[in-house]
């Protein structure tokens, strides 16, 4: 397939739909074709990036060379067995595949057994800030790791109807921290001790099982301690920093000019710049990199970035996390099936 025109599908143009089409709509090397359940949305998607607009069931049926699923968390799972059906060789799915385990690996089943290609949309692996840490770790630039600090802040927390859909804050928000460790350190997650609470009057966390912040404590299965701090309540802005410590010195991801962090100290010009308004800005070339690498997977030039039993393991830890909280004790991943 090299140096011929890659026909793409992207199922979803909310958000993270628009920023991919965005992305594969300035490459000459692929011609986009969008859908969604919203017809007149993708109509005008397609009409600001001038390419192509079809309905979801005509676009399993145009049978694409590769279809990108950026559409709601509980739609992945079936939308990758139509793919599977539809003999599409090669899919980008947004993360989670599904909310728990028995349908993901029936949907990573269902690529298998279809011989379809299967990548995961954790984009902080394909983090400039990310690679060059995965690097430094790979060549033990910071002896052995002992402790790592996470800390991962939105804004403002999410509409209430989304919350249900997107599996709160363990399989939506932290799950990219969950895959970002096991990348970065090439360890599992052994065990977990979650505790959360919420700010909202409202209640929309509490009502679906949810918290507003977690405070997740872990131990990885080289003796790593973590120490993660998740939250739906920043005004500040955006804000996600990993301090990776280790017995010859600390690297910190994430940690640049736009930070909104504020130091006590009076004499600290800092931060020097307007703060990231979200999560969009901060990861924006992650995303038009895992963007680039999805297409050369496509195209059989790369093996694949992220594979669907990366997004299981990482569900795992979400579901620890979950149970944690529910049951008020440390959870074993090793629990989760």
């Amino acid at each position: 397939m090299s140096g011929s025109i890659l026909q793409v599908g992207l199922l979803g143009v909310g958000r993270i739909g628009t920023l991919h089409a965005e992305h594969l709509a300035k490459r000459s090397d692929v011609a986009l074709c969008v859908a969604d359940i919203n017809p007149e949305a993708a109509a005008k998607l397609a009409g600001r990036l001038n390419v192509a607009h079809v309905g979801v069931d005509d676009m399993f049926a145009s049978h694409p060379d590769a279809l990108v699923i950026a559409t709601s968390t509980d739609t992945h799972a079936e939308l990758i067995a139509r793919a599977a059906e539809a003999r599409i060789r090669t899919v980008l799915c947004e993360k989670p595949i599904a909310l728990d385990t028995a349908d993901t690996r029936a949907a990573l089943a269902a690529a298998e057994a279809a011989g379809l290609k299967l990548q995961i949309g954790f984009q902080r692996r394909f983090d400039p800030d990310h690679v060059a840490a995965h690097a430094a770790l790979a060549r033990n630039g910071l002896g052995r790791l002992h402790s790592i600090q996470v800390l991962s802040a939105d804004p403002a927390p999410p509409p209430a109807d989304y919350i249900p859909r997107s599996g709160g804050m363990f399989r939506d928000m932290l799950i990219h921290d969950f895959d970002a460790l096991r990348r970065l350190t090439g360890q599992e997650i052994v065990w977990v001790r979650v505790a959360g609470g919420t700010l909202d009057p409202d209640d929309r966390f509490r009502r679906y099982g949810d918290v507003g912040t977690a405070m997740v404590s872990m131990q990885l299965s080289g003796g790593t301690m973590v120490s993660l701090n998740g939250t739906r309540y920043h005004a500040a802005g955006y804000l996600y920093l990993t301090t990776l410590i280790g017995e010859n010195g600390t690297l910190v991801i994430g940690l640049d000019e736009r930070s909104p962090l504020q130091s006590a100290n009076p004499n600290v010009p800092w931060p020097g710049a307007t703060a990231y308004e979200s999560f969009i800005g901060r990861f924006r070339q992650a995303y038009q990199d895992e963007m680039d690498h999805f297409v050369r997977y496509a195209r059989g030039d790369i093996d694949n970035p992220c594979t669907g039993e990366n997004a299981l393991q990482a569900l795992r830890v979400a579901l620890a996390c979950k149970r944690s909280l529910a049951e008020n004790r440390q959870v074993y991943v090793e629990e989760i099936q």
